[in-house]
Formats: structure tokens, sequence, C-alpha cells
């Protein structure tokens, strides 16, 4: 073709069109101001943020749910409910004591199973490190209230959940709720404290066999339920615990270690403070 085909382009109607003139749309559209090219970056960012949370949730799931199979296997005395409470209060170092292996075996395997469980811990701290700097991009407050709101929230929708599917007080529920959110878990309350199976003889003379049965699933729902509310409550305790160690760094006067904010996989930047 020729320099004059090349520059020149024929519509359906046969009108000749200059090749300048058939412009790509996004070349015409007028310039981004600076607060629309920073709303476009947070949402790359947060979409960016988003998938790696749901591969690392997806990993964790399949880690929990090999686990909960392994020592239902290894453990015959466990129940599958049993054998998933257990797997789950260990990778989330929580340990109330009610349940622990038996087998010499399964105390090995548990030994480098929680070992890799402690190492999905450490990711998950790391991401919620991340999750604290795309928030505080979002939120125009500062660190110590986004903390202490998701502490409250972990709190509160604890103490609901188990006072409701435990028949606990509000008081004991919140209890229950601190010693699992700050994986501390002391063992002086669990979900075995509702079993009925405290008094068989109890069980047998004075409930029917449906409100047995109904106690029952309750207290294996109970189970389950610390499960999933001790795994979601581990990235807004990692931010809690993020927010209280920068704290404590800049009252000791030691570095400080704050991420750009922008892209999560930002370069970390130490500086010093006095």
């Amino acid at each position: 073709a020729s320099l004059h085909d090349r520059c020149v382009h024929r519509n359906a109607a046969g009108a000749v069109t200059p090749a300048s003139s058939r412009m790509d749309a996004s070349m015409l559209e007028p310039p981004k101001s600076s607060s629309e090219r920073v709303v476009d970056t947070r949402f790359d960012v947060m979409m960016s943020y988003r998938h790696e949370v749901l591969r690392l949730l997806a990993a964790i799931l399949a880690f929990l749910l090999f686990g909960t199979a392994l020592f239902w296997v290894l453990e015959p005395n466990l129940s599958l409910v049993d054998a998933f409470y257990l797997t789950g209060v260990s990778i989330t170092t929580i340990g109330y004591g009610d349940f622990a292996p038996q087998d010499p075996v399964t105390r090995l395997i548990m030994f480098f199973y929680s070992l890799v469980g402690l190492g999905f811990f450490g990711l998950v701290t790391a991401e919620a490190a991340k999750l604290r700097t795309i928030v505080g991009s979002y939120v125009d407050t500062t660190p110590l209230v986004i903390a202490s709101s998701m502490l409250v929230g972990c709190l509160l929708s604890g103490t609901l959940i188990f006072s409701l599917a435990e028949g606990w007080t509000l008081h004991d529920a919140a209890w229950f709720s601190y010693v699992t959110c700050t994986t501390v878990g002391y063992g002086d309350i669990s979900v075995e404290t509702y079993a009925i199976h405290q008094s068989s003889h109890f069980a047998r003379s004075c409930l029917s066999p449906n409100v047995e049965l109904r106690a029952l699933l309750r207290r294996k729902l109970g189970k389950v339920l610390v499960v999933l509310y001790s795994i979601a409550t581990v990235a807004p305790m990692a931010v809690v615990m993020n927010t209280i160690g920068q704290h404590l760094r800049r009252q000791l006067g030691l570095g400080t270690a704050d991420l750009e904010r922008g892209h999560p996989k930002a370069d970390i930047k130490w500086s010093s403070t006095s």
C-alpha cells in the first residue's frame, strides 16, 4: 500500500477519513486528576491484596482439613468433630488442654504439624500488617482507633456467638472470647463445660432422648464455632498486636518499620523516632 493509502481510511459510506482522526477512545478522554489516580491505585492494591488473602485462606482451609483427617485416623477415640477441634486449637496456638494427642506417634506428628501451623500463623500476621496499612489509607483515622474497633468487634461477636450457642452468661462468653481471640487459652472455660455427659445418670433420668440429642448437637456445634471463630479473629487480632507493638516501639525509642502507603508489597523503610 502507498503512503496515501496508509494515511487514509474509507468508512462504510466511502468517505475518506484521515488516519490521524481515528484515535483510540482512551486518548480522547480528559486526563485524570490526582485524586482519581489515587482511587485507581487503591483499587488495584485492594484487588491484589484480596487475591493474596483468598489464596492464603484456601491454603489454611486445606491444611486444617488435612490435619482433621490425619488425627481422626491416628486417634481412634476422637470423633471427626473432635479431630477438627483438636486441629483448630493446635494451629491457632490456643490449646485449651481439654483435648491432646495421647499416642507417642501422634504427638510426634503433631509436633511437626504445629510447626507448619505456626508458619501459617506468621503469614496471617504479615498479611494483617498490610491490612493495617491499606485500611489506614482508606479511613481517615488513627491506627489506634482502627485497632480498638477490631478488638471490640472480635469480643462482641464472640460474646454473642458463644452465649447463644453454649447458653453461657455474657460474662463467661466474653471471657471465653477473650482467651480465644488472644490465644491465651487458660482452659478454665471450654465448650465441654456445657456437655451433658458430665452426669450420665442425670441425662438418663431427667432428660428425654430428644433433649439429650439437642444438647449433644449443641456441644459439637460449639467446637466447630470455636475453630471458625479462632481462625476468623487471627487477622484482626494481629492488627491489634501490630498496633500495640508499634506504639511500644515509639515509646521505647526503637526503630519503626513503616510500609509505604500504596502497594502492600512496598519495601520496608526503617526510620528512627524521637
